[in-house]
């Protein structure tokens, strides 16, 4: 096995740590993307893309308090 100079693992321990911030910068960015592709689509075109589609969504209240359990 070759004999590593003392200051190469610290730089591959460095390259190492650059790509995982690249990578990590990147998912976040991709991801932050996402929510913004929606915002053009009113309700009333989504609700209509819904209903005819194969799978489709029911309109009920979300403030409507849960059935008591037995």
């Amino acid at each position: 096995m070759a004999k590593q100079r003392p200051a190469q693992g610290s730089v591959e321990y460095l390259v190492v740590l650059a790509v995982v911030v690249i990578v990590a910068l990147s998912l976040v960015g991709v991801l932050s993307g996402f929510p913004t592709l929606a915002q053009g689509v009113s309700e009333k075109e989504s609700l209509a893309y819904w209903q005819g589609a194969d799978v489709g969504l029911e309109r009920r209240p979300t403030s409507a308090p849960f059935p008591a359990r037995a």
